[in-house]
């Protein structure tokens, strides 16, 4: 049995190193290899397998709705999202609403015995996050569940294990007043119905993990895609001598970042238009990434020399490629990617100036012509040379240098732009840039040990980390840190982290020191 591509949808705890994971002797198989970016997002530098051999994939919405109806004993109708899983009705039900107790009403603290065989409603009284509220309710033994959050897409379908929708905090003002009433009840809840052109789609998932890489994170640009991964299996039944490089590239440079209502693709965690550092090069589109035109590709050699420049050991490199001899070619390349970024700090002198030199393979008509177009975000100044490339044959190879040049004091913390390379034939070739200002990606991870609760630890993120004007984050973003960096603090190294207070700002260091440790291997700390 022969195998052209490998779906990956497995990580490490942390995202260490590029010895966890496919290694580059998947690509010398032929094999296409496809990974979750991660479950870890909306933060920034949540990546999981991102090493340049591999193809990252993000998590994407879809333009249709799974949602309930609900009905309550005073005529108002409502519909909302529900993830339950069977087709049912509840009737005639009791509401129960402990307003009174705004523990119960937001429910963080159930008695079973109150709320047996009724319908719970569960206020944002306290916090807005639906998965914990659904895991109270279940737990209590609730009949069924009337949720009021603002993150009700952002729930899990595991978490419906009993009858519940969730609806927008919108509708809790005349909710709430009709469920303080002593006979309030339900007069229907149906589950589950299917409402397609959902607008706005895609949108980024907010559990998907989020660029920059922190393993290189000013080397190569994750995730690559937002896309099934499936698609990279149908590019490669319709070209079967294509590399795994030349397949990602395919369905990079063809991706969309356009959604249905025909703006940039939104991010699902604020509504705000997502960047690269979340969507990668787009949404796939399948068709036309069977007829991308030009690829841009790589073989196992340009990876082993990434990895030389970066300075893996040569335990590393063995563990990385699988192989005990290997060559690292003297005259450094660029790795030929579709896409470019490059990070800049406050130290860094401008104008800043980098150039990469890219190699593309003619895919398409034997003749023809490309021209740059390219979209400049203001800051900066960008250069293509040569601005057209003329190609006589097909699988014909020509270099092109982009210089980017940008003016660090007019840049925000994150700027993007895009080369497009067009031709008469209806190809479009598309690359994307990214530019993030300071970017620290040991800043992202704070360890929680030695904190006596989540309160605390999430006080000291706010007088530490987060700029005084952010405030603390929201609950559910607060529990997703939390779970990440609780699992980055079973590796730190013992000395680094023992006996340290949060009160002794002084420690602070101490705890980056200890991640630092972790994730970059360098610490004034030891075991």
């Amino acid at each position: 049995m022969s195998y052209n591509a490998s779906n990956y949808s497995a990580g490490p705890s942390t995202p260490l190193s590029y010895s966890v994971g496919p290694s580059t002797l998947t690509i010398e198989k032929g094999i296409v290899v496809v990974c979750a970016a991660g479950n870890s997002g909306p933060d920034a530098a949540t990546m999981y397998n991102a090493a340049p051999w591999i193809m990252t994939v993000g998590a994407g919405t879809i333009d249709r709705n799974f949602v309930a109806t609900l009905e309550l004993g005073n005529g108002l109708k409502f519909k909302g999202t529900s993830y339950f899983p069977s087709s049912v009705s509840i009737t005639d039900t009791d509401i129960y609403y402990e307003f009174s107790d705004p523990r119960k009403s937001g429910c963080s603290v159930l008695d079973p015995i109150e709320v047996n065989g009724k319908v719970i409603l569960c206020d944002d009284s306290i916090n807005s996050d639906a998965k914990e509220k659904m895991n109270v309710v279940t737990i209590a033994g609730a009949y069924g569940a009337i949720i009021l959050s603002t993150e009700c897409l952002t729930s899990d379908p595991f978490d419906y294990s009993i009858p519940a929708i969730c609806l927008h905090t919108r509708f809790a003002k005349e909710i709430k007043e009709y469920s303080k009433e002593v006979n309030a009840s339900v007069t229907t809840m149906r589950f589950v119905f299917t409402e397609t052109g959902t607008r706005p789609a895609p949108q980024v998932a907010s559990l998907s993990s989020r660029g920059p890489d922190p393993v290189t994170p000013n080397n190569v640009l994750k995730p690559d895609i937002l896309a099934p991964a499936g698609v990279a299996a149908l590019v490669k039944a319709v070209h079967h001598d294509w590399s795994p490089a030349a397949i990602r590239s395919a369905i990079m440079t063809t991706a969309t970042i356009v959604d249905n209502t025909g703006t940039t693709i939104q991010d699902q965690a604020n509504g705000l238009a997502a960047t690269p550092l979340d969507y990668g090069a787009g949404h796939v589109n399948p068709n036309r990434a069977m007829d991308p035109g030009l690829i841009f590709d790589l073989g196992s050699q340009d990876y082993i020399d990434f990895l030389c420049d970066q300075g893996y050991t040569d335990k590393q490199m063995t563990t990385v490629i699988r192989k005990s001899r290997w060559v690292c070619n003297e005259n450094k390349t660029d790795l030929n990617y579709p896409s470019f970024i490059v990070s800049f700090t406050n130290k860094s002198t401008f104008p800043f100036e980098k150039h990469f030199t890219r190699t593309v393979t003619n895919v398409g008509e034997p003749t023809s012509s490309y021209r740059a177009i390219v979209e400049v975000p203001d800051g900066m100044i960008v250069r293509v040379e040569p601005n057209t490339m003329q190609f006589t044959s097909k699988y014909q190879k020509q270099k092109f240098v982009l210089s980017l040049q940008a003016d660090g004091n007019a840049a925000p913390k994150v700027k993007y732009g895009y080369l497009k390379w067009v031709d008469g034939h209806n190809h479009i070739i598309t690359t994307n840039g990214v530019v993030p200002k300071s970017f620290n990606p040991e800043d992202a991870f704070v360890h929680p040990r030695t904190f006596k609760n989540r309160t605390s630890y999430f006080k000291m993120i706010q007088s530490q980390v987060l700029p005084a004007s952010q405030g603390l984050p929201s609950v559910k973003n607060r529990n997703l840190r939390f779970r990440r960096v609780l699992r980055l603090a079973e590796k730190l190294p013992r000395k680094c982290t023992e006996e340290i207070k949060p009160e002794d700002a002084a420690n602070i260091e101490r705890i980056k020191d200890g991640v630092r440790a972790r994730l970059f291997g360098t610490s004034s700390c030891s075991n």
